[in-house]
């Protein structure tokens, strides 16, 4: 279940309302390599249209700014306008990184591109499923060891989330 969202990409990020980038986790105030694999992902979907962008993610206790902030800083030094980022930095988790995006956005379900770890995808699209968000997926293409170390968290987690849903 999982694999099968190492490949989503967008044919059309136009069709969408906004884009959403996850958070990924921080190095003091600079992006994690695995945050910096997001955010070129995205660069590589949002460079050239107009669609606005919720970078989503809180502060840990060892960074020293929110990922949001410091997503908004990579992207804006990429080239990707200002007034463009729209910043969610309250989420710890990503149920709350994509409820908390929902209620920025204007309207009922949503249609959003959203752009995370290809590990990742899967769990996040159920996720968005559950609280009607319509998500294309870009998935953020991880190295080979990447992956080995951070699918057994994500199915652990895919079964957390399963039990959760089903009370």
């Amino acid at each position: 279940m999982i694999a099968s969202e190492f490949n989503s990409v967008i044919t059309d990020s136009q069709k969408n309302d906004i884009a959403v980038i996850l958070g990924a986790g921080l190095n003091g105030d600079q992006v994690s390599e695995r945050l910096k694999i997001r955010l070129d992902t995205a660069l590589a979907v949002l460079k050239d249209n107009e669609l606005p962008i919720i970078v989503s993610g809180g502060q840990g206790k060892d960074e020293l700014i929110s990922e949001a902030e410091a997503m908004k800083r990579y992207l804006v030094d990429e080239g990707i306008e200002i007034n463009r980022i729209i910043l969610e930095d309250q989420s710890t988790s990503t149920y709350e990184n994509l409820l908390f995006s929902k209620n920025i956005i204007d309207g009922e379900n949503p249609k959003i591109v959203l752009i995370t770890s290809d590990y990742h995808m899967y769990r996040a699209k159920r996720i968005g499923k559950r609280l009607g968000i319509d998500i294309q997926g870009a998935s953020a293409t991880n190295s080979e060891s990447e992956r080995i170390d951070r699918i057994p968290r994500e199915v652990l987690s895919v079964i957390k989330d399963f039990v959760i849903a089903q009370k």
